[in-house]
């Protein structure tokens, strides 16, 4: 895969060309997603975004197959919300048991 080319499923190409008066409150976060993607690609770095490792249902936020490694910015608001924790644990979990090198990235806006 090229630098700069990730993966999208048809919802997040319908998610990311989106007004901002159609995405409301979830405006910033969506810019903030699409910045993360432009420094990855201007540093030539090969990504998946929403990546979701075959045979295990949940998603990272993106994952960078030269290096193995999956990213996950843990963001105030949706880490906020009940059961994430958890959740977030169980996903680090399986980071460690498959292989796979992780980086959390604690954003606390």
């Amino acid at each position: 895969m090229p630098a700069g080319i990730y993966k999208r499923t048809e919802k997040h190409r319908k998610i990311l060309g989106k007004n901002k008066n159609a995405l409301g409150k979830h405006w910033k976060l969506l810019e903030e997603t699409k910045e993360k993607m432009r420094i990855l690609e201007s540093l030539g770095i090969d990504y998946i975004f929403q990546f979701r490792p075959k045979g295990y249902s949940k998603l990272y936020d993106f994952y960078i197959p030269k290096l193995n490694l999956l990213i996950e910015y843990d963001s105030k608001y949706w880490h906020s919300l009940p059961g994430m924790k958890e959740r977030d644990t169980e996903k680090t979990q399986y980071a460690i048991n498959n292989g796979y090198k992780l980086l959390r990235i604690n954003k606390k806006i």
